[in-house]
């Protein structure tokens, strides 16, 4: 549990109907480096991804999401289907938790969002939609 003590703060915020089904936590240690959580908020099972997810930072925020793979035919782009390995998805039960594989995170910012868009999780079989966690000092 030395880890525990080394956290400073937890805060979370949900974004939208979907986004009441999980909570990120963010656990920010005494170096500054950040861990994401997911936690199934839900009353039923919730599958989320954990790996290759892309971290982009827009302002004072960083947004996680599915590394989305496309097949650029001809002036059409079309979302490809990978391998659920690939992207590492947890099926958590109510009230687990997980954390997201990149671990260690450094962030000058001040809201971490983890989402996963529609059309994505539709075609991979996973929980979409956005939650957010704000890191404080």
């Amino acid at each position: 549990m030395i880890k525990m003590a080394a956290v400073l703060g937890l805060w979370i915020v949900s974004l939208c109907a979907n986004a009441q089904e999980l909570t990120l936590h963010i656990a920010k240690n005494r170096i500054g480096f950040v861990q994401a959580y997911l936690e199934n908020s839900s009353e039923r099972a919730v599958t989320v991804v954990t790996g290759n997810l892309v971290y982009e930072g827009r302002g004072d925020r960083v947004e996680i999401f599915p590394k989305p793979e496309y097949w650029q035919r001809g002036d059409e782009k079309i979302l490809l289907k990978s391998s659920a390995p690939h992207y590492a998805p947890v099926t958590l039960q109510p009230g687990e938790t997980t954390y997201l594989l990149e671990p260690n995170i450094r962030v000058v910012t001040k809201v971490v969002q983890y989402r996963v868009p529609e059309e994505w999780a539709a075609l991979h079989g996973t929980w979409s939609g956005a939650v957010e966690a704000v890191v404080h000092k």
